[in-house]
């Protein structure tokens, strides 16, 4: 399972709900929404991430990875 961010289309920003459901019926499990900001993130089986892409309302698919700040003690490669 990949977890994503989905942005969504800057016109369907107001029906983010919708775009998530839709996001759900082609297997993504949606975790959290940023109505905000026009993202929500979740899980998908890399499988589904054409038929995702295709959802109308979706803007860009993108990995959702671990971010933390860089530390002093930390090496800088």
């Amino acid at each position: 399972m990949l977890r994503i961010l989905v942005s969504v289309k800057d016109e369907h920003v107001g029906r983010l709900d919708d775009v998530a459901a839709a996001a759900e019926t082609v297997g993504m499990t949606v975790n959290r929404r940023l109505a905000s900001v026009g993202v929500f993130s979740g899980v998908i089986n890399d499988q589904h991430l054409g038929a995702l892409q295709r959802v109308s309302g979706v803007a860009h698919i993108s990995e959702d990875r671990d971010v933390r700040p860089l530390l002093p003690d930390d090496k800088k490669d």
